[in-house]
């Protein structure tokens, strides 16, 4: 992971992300990360030659109920403002997207490109196509 989960608050106006050639990640991002990316629009994931999933495998989710709106509900979006997703050169990419998608997750995705991802499982997940209105 590249962030410690509890000194994120400085990310939330991030609008450009570049993760390129960072070997020994085995994932990008944890849930807590991801949800005070709001204003993210666009993400570069390249090279990270052992990550096998975008985001923090399913049985480290424990601590998602903290991040629920204030129904406790729904939870809170992922990327929501995301236009552009380009991933590349990542061979041992399975999975990218969360296992959990809440409503109104990568909503704006206008652009997604995919190259060089030989292990990658599949692209779209039933749970996902509904969301890419925008795509």
């Amino acid at each position: 992971m590249i962030w410690i989960n509890h000194h994120h608050s400085y990310f939330e106006n991030l609008t450009s992300l570049t993760v390129d050639g960072c070997e020994r990640l085995a994932y990008i991002f944890s849930y807590p990360v991801a949800v005070k990316l709001v204003k993210l629009q666009h993400l570069l994931l390249s090279s990270c030659k052992f990550v096998e999933k975008i985001f923090e495998p399913d049985e480290n989710l424990g601590h998602i109920h903290h991040f629920r709106k204030s129904t406790q509900t729904e939870l809170v979006p992922i990327f929501p403002n995301l236009e552009t997703y380009v991933i590349s050169q990542m061979d041992n990419l399975k999975a990218i997207w969360p296992a959990l998608l809440p409503q109104n997750s990568f909503c704006k995705l206008k652009k997604m490109e995919i190259a060089s991802c030989n292990n990658l499982l599949n692209v779209f997940r039933c749970h996902v196509l509904d969301k890419l209105q925008s795509l």
